[in-house]
């Protein structure tokens, strides 16, 4: 579903390269499949568009889908499963798995002086908005906040528009 972006990428290689990290483009390329999440926080990631993702993903499950199963001996994927898998397929036209156009999903992570922080490759380090953990913490602080008391709807949005006013700040 992800592009890495070939820019940031050859920029991170350079930049080892020069601090002697590693030699060749091979060596750079196992680093990238077994450390994917320290590459996640230094080069940046797309969605592909639509029709690229659509024959990427139709490609897999051509592929994998009329297998079979050796315990059951049944294909893994059912007339129900097929269903779904084309529907999955029609949201991808859509654009529905695709980033949305003009909108940053990545900024810079600061220090708390305002600082842009850089790892020691002198590469600025990432973080990217597309990832859900932010907005489940978020929605943990407020069942928290709630707890499993019955509030009256006056009193929830008093208590509700507090706990927006204290994440801002």
């Amino acid at each position: 579903m992800f592009a890495w972006d070939r820019h940031d990428m050859q920029a991170l290689f350079e930049a080892m390269k020069e601090k002697g990290a590693l030699t060749d483009w091979n060596e750079f390329t196992l680093i990238r499949y077994f450390r994917c999440s320290w590459f996640r926080e230094r080069v940046t990631r797309h969605c592909l568009p639509p029709k690229k993702q659509y024959y990427r993903c139709r490609g897999v499950l051509e592929m994998f889908g009329p297998r079979v199963d050796p315990k059951s001996k049944k294909p893994l994927f059912n007339k129900d499963s097929w269903r779904k898998a084309n529907n999955f397929l029609r949201e991808i036209l859509r654009g529905f798995y695709s980033d949305p156009p003009g909108i940053a999903l990545y900024k810079y992570r600061v220090r708390p002086g305002g600082n842009i922080q850089n790892d020691r490759y002198g590469i600025p380090l990432l973080r990217c908005s597309r990832d859900t953990n932010n907005l489940e913490g978020e929605h943990a602080r407020m069942n928290n906040t709630a707890g499993k008391q019955n509030l009256g709807l006056e009193y929830a949005d008093h208590l509700f528009a507090e706990r927006r006013h204290r994440s801002t700040i």
